[in-house]
Order: structure tokens, then sequence, then C-alpha cells
């Protein structure tokens, strides 16, 4: 379990792993997610960017089918 806190805003994932990486003026969270963030007990692979921008984190996951 991973837990980010930036303004006393907390996102927690379940993630296998996880890095930040400096894009440019950003600063990008890249998760390896657990299975269980992917929808269920699969081998499927799940990955999610987030972002802290206007007071928020931001998402960009690909929708759990």
């Amino acid at each position: 379990m991973i837990h980010v806190i930036v303004a006393a805003t907390v996102y927690s994932r379940l993630a296998k792993a996880w890095r930040v990486v400096d894009w440019g003026p950003n600063r990008i969270l890249l998760l390896a997610l657990h299975d269980l963030e992917c929808g269920g007990i699969t081998l499927r692979h799940c990955s999610e960017a987030v972002v802290w921008t206007e007071g928020a984190f931001r998402s960009v996951r690909a929708p759990i089918e």
C-alpha cells in the first residue's frame, strides 16, 4: 500500500511498485498496481499515472473492464 499526502489530501493505492518521474515542470507518480486494483484477482497488468495539480490529485488510468 502506498499513501501519498499533499496539502492534507491523501491518495492511497495498493501498488506493487512506484516511481516518480520529472517531466518538464511536472512530477508524475507512476504506479504498477496490484491485481485487486485492476478489478479482481487476475494476471492482467494495470498502471496509473498521477499528478498533483490545482489542489487535487489527477489520475490517468485505463478503465476497469
